[in-house]
């Protein structure tokens, strides 16, 4: 799934958005809400990539054995793709299918496409391997479709591409959806021909982390004037209005957290935002946000406003 660091910088990403266009912060958080929907999606079109793919192996099977001349291996053509107990449970999932033609995916991914991805498959010594055992086990059948994710779908150009295209938020959570769709397949317990993986409309973590983002982009918009009044005294011979706006966002969602999310450790909040600003602010922000982070966080602790729920929170 994604992880609180995605999450943060689609935060972090709607309130700058809102500050430079001036919409609504309604119109801001629906946009914010529809960016983690789009990660979900392209969650499930990776499912529905390699769904297609093993698919495939039906219509390439009979063009084998409709060949004037035949290899042995035209002529009995292996099935276990096809057969692939986890894909056969995908392909059973209604309210995944109904997902898939909602959100048209066919139309994103079209069979010349699919084509060439599962000619590549067949070129993988990790499926030649798969197909030649004599019988194969549940294992079996989760390594061939994780070989086919980390060899084929994450190294083909044109699918990258692809991805790129339609799913923009494919750049920045590349590792984090991979590493979620890997979970869901090793979360595959059964080896009977009637198992299902349970997809939804969104999954339970995902609704987390809707209700994470709507929280706190909600805080830091609304307190926005007391998080500045805060602010304001630690920039030492600094003009507020000289500071990157982004550095200033990144110390309020901070403070945000601080405050009002009890549940999150201090240490988290502050290395997380220090670590965002060397991503997406200036070479310098990584020590600003973190010597006024400090600053606050002491400022809030000795006046006893740092209430966090569980032991070891506030370190």
């Amino acid at each position: 799934m994604l992880n609180r660091r995605n999450l943060r910088v689609k935060v972090m990403q709607a309130l700058y958005a809102n500050e430079q266009t001036g919409y609504p912060s309604a119109t801001s958080l629906k946009n914010l809400r529809t960016s983690v929907d789009k990660s979900y999606q392209l969650y499930l079109f990776l499912f529905y990539a390699m769904n297609e793919i093993a698919r495939y192996t039906q219509v390439d099977n009979e063009v084998k054995k409709a060949k004037h001349l035949k290899s042995s291996e035209d002529l009995n053509p292996s099935q276990r793709l096809l057969e692939n107990p986890y894909m056969l449970g995908v392909q059973k999932d209604e309210i995944f299918n109904r997902i898939c033609e909602k959100n048209q995916f066919q139309n994103i991914l079209e069979r010349d496409q699919i084509k060439r991805l599962y000619k590549k498959v067949e070129q993988l010594t990790d499926y030649e391997l798969y197909i030649a055992k004599p019988s194969i086990g549940l294992a079996d059948h989760k390594l061939l479709i994780k070989m086919v994710f980390k060899k084929v779908l994450q190294k083909d150009d044109d699918f990258q591409e692809l991805l790129e295209d339609h799913f923009p938020v494919w750049i920045d959570e590349k590792k984090t959806v991979i590493s979620a769709l890997i979970r869901k397949i090793d979360n595959y317990k059964s080896d009977k021909a009637d198992f299902c993986p349970t997809f939804s409309e969104r999954e339970a973590d995902w609704t987390d982390f809707v209700d994470f983002c709507t929280r706190l982009f909600n805080a830091t918009s609304e307190k926005d004037q007391v998080f500045l009044d805060l602010i304001e005294p630690q920039l030492r011979n600094w003009d507020i209005a000289r500071v990157a706006a982004v550095d200033i966002l990144l110390i309020k969602m901070a403070l945000a957290e601080l405050l009002y999310f009890p549940e999150i450790p201090v240490k988290v909040t502050l290395n997380e935002y220090i670590d965002i600003s060397k991503i997406y602010s200036t070479p310098k922000s990584k020590d600003f946000v973190n010597g006024i982070l400090d600053r606050l966080m002491k400022q809030l602790d000795s006046e006893k406003r740092l209430v966090k729920v569980g032991r070891g929170l506030k370190k």
